[in-house]
């Protein structure tokens, strides 16, 4: 399995990261964790063509992780339409379903919509290659639907925490444990918070996403690095670009 964090970046992209996005690729098939705008372009940068993607996964729907699935199927369906790649399949797997009317009337006004395809992640996915189980958190509260992830192919697993609440309770420890990888946002709680938890965190590596303003340069992340030196696993910070495989 190998992993590139297209876009590490929070709400609001800045010079140096992109908003949402993360690339898995495995058993030659290619998959996207959040969509962000911008991750066409970022998916070319490093090599894949977007319209190649097998499978979307958005973790919740709040713009920063969704607003380049639009431009994203537009892209596919061109390619299949006029037969660049008439194979191609590209599923979506959303948070909430009421999303799927919406994006279905954003391409109608422009293109054709007849090869969309949107599934409730709450069911999990599976295809042989890459299967994938959803456990809900409550970074959206009362407002809306928002999800964890845990991949696993090819007898690697890999946790992907999404956006979590601002006291990190939510961090599901539980599942995060025994991961190759665990993959956690760095925005919405102080670092404090996380200690209490990822003192038990036992996994392969952690690595920090979703990259709040404050830890958006080195001495900052080297500060957090030096607060979690004390943890039973290494730590790192991604970049956008950033790639590795386990």
């Amino acid at each position: 399995m190998k992993i590139i964090t297209l876009g590490t970046g929070h709400g609001d992209a800045t010079v140096s990261n992109a908003s949402s996005a993360t690339l898995i690729e495995c058993g030659g098939k290619y998959y996207l964790i959040d969509c962000a705008d911008g991750t066409e372009q970022r998916l070319l940068q490093a090599g894949v063509e977007p319209a190649s993607i097998s499978a979307v996964f958005l973790t919740h729907t709040h713009l920063d992780h969704s607003a380049g699935l639009p431009n994203l199927l537009k892209r596919f369906i061109k390619f299949k339409h006029y037969g660049r790649l008439p194979e191609a399949e590209m599923k979506c797997y959303l948070p909430d379903m009421r999303a799927a009317q919406i994006i279905k009337d954003w391409i109608k006004l422009n293109f054709f919509w007849e090869y969309l395809q949107f599934f409730d992640i709450a069911n999990g996915f599976s295809d042989g290659t890459l299967s994938l189980r959803a456990f809900p958190n409550r970074h959206l509260g009362e407002n809306g639907k928002s999800y964890s992830y845990k991949v696993s192919a090819g007898g690697k697993t890999v946790f992907f925490t999404g956006d979590l609440s601002d006291d990190f309770s939510d961090f599901d420890l539980a599942e995060a444990n025994h991961c190759d990888i665990v993959i956690s946002e760095m925005t919405h709680f102080p670092v404090d918070k996380a200690l209490d938890l990822l003192k038990d965190l036992k996994c392969g590596k952690l690595v920090f996403n979703h990259i709040g303003d404050p830890y958006q340069n080195i001495a900052a992340q080297e500060k957090v690095l030096q607060q979690l030196s004390g943890l039973p696993c290494p730590v790192q910070f991604a970049f956008d670009g950033m790639s590795f495989e386990i």
